[in-house]
């Protein structure tokens, strides 16, 4: 995938400006280093034991295609059905939700998981689907969840502005202007 990144940046960089110069190396590594931070930030965030970077391809591959950074992956689901469980409110979950918004990573035992989608009986029921839907990432090693990039961010972030949220919503805008 970075090989791919880096060619498809790369062709666009040469369309505009036809060439480099001696020198020039330096500046174009630097704009690669750039976008490799910005795409990571958007949709990096899952791991797997032996791999600690993956990244979601239908989301880059569109950024890449549009030339803009944004949630495909998401779009392609309604936040509805993310509302639904984040109002469950199981065991302090709206709380744990809004602590990783925050950063923060919550523990969880998905082995109580049960692979059923209607009948929760604990918190960690309703992380661990959410793991398995995409929303969480999971550190297998530290049992914790967490919000993997910017593009679930926001999805957290449309569900909770619909779902009676308004104030974890006033103090996630609060902190963004600071």
């Amino acid at each position: 995938m970075t090989e791919y990144l880096e060619q498809a940046v790369i062709a666009d960089i040469r369309k505009v400006y036809g060439g480099f110069f001696p020198g020039e190396e330096n500046s174009l590594v630097s704009a690669l280093e750039q976008i490799y931070v910005e795409t990571g930030s958007w949709y990096d965030g899952y791991t797997f034991t032996r791999y600690r970077h993956i990244y979601n391809p239908q989301s880059v591959v569109e950024a890449m295609r549009r030339h803009r950074l944004s949630g495909y992956w998401t779009a392609t689901e309604t936040y509805e059905a993310l509302k639904i469980y984040m109002d469950m409110d199981y065991g302090g979950l709206r709380t744990d939700i809004a602590r990783m918004l925050g950063g923060s990573r919550i523990a969880v035992n998905t082995g109580s998981f049960r692979n059923d989608m209607r009948n929760f009986r604990t918190k960690d029921d309703v992380l661990t689907l959410l793991i398995h839907l995409g929303y969480l990432a999971y550190d297998s090693e530290k049992k914790e969840a967490f919000i993997p990039n910017r593009e679930i961010m926001g999805e957290f972030e449309n569900a909770m502005s619909v779902g009676g949220w308004t104030e974890v919503m006033r103090v996630l805008r609060a902190s963004k202007k600071s």
